[in-house]
């Protein structure tokens, strides 16, 4: 069975307040603050597990996980892509703790790095 890891990140930070659980609740509630503030010191995490999916054949089976790097896409430009960066490699490098023999770069992850080529 092949592993793989898939690389996003959160589109804005509405989306990290509906998805962040407490954790968003609690930015919303603290609208002093940057609206990237808790973001800024999350870790990669794992934001989804899937199972494993077989062929219709039988003959290949594959399952693996959706990695959530914590940045916002304008982040490329106040943070600059080394930090980006940063995040996107701590996200792979969980990817493959995590057993994944590819790892597959989503959104604005596909850009920090020269497009994976870093």
């Amino acid at each position: 069975m092949t592993t793989f890891g898939f690389i996003v990140h959160y589109p804005s930070s509405e989306h990290f307040v509906r998805l962040a659980g407490p954790l968003g609740g609690l930015s919303k509630q603290l609208h002093f603050l940057p609206k990237d503030y808790f973001v800024r010191y999350l870790r990669a995490h794992v934001f989804l597990s899937i199972p494993p999916l077989v062929s219709q054949t039988g003959n290949s089976s594959t399952k693996g996980c959706v990695i959530m790097a914590p940045f916002f896409p304008e982040h490329l430009i106040t943070w600059g892509e080394k930090r980006v960066l940063r995040k996107v490699v701590q996200a792979a490098c969980l990817a493959r703790r995590l057993g994944a023999e590819i790892v597959g770069l989503g959104g604005f992850a596909s850009i920090a790095g020269n497009e994976g080529e870093e």
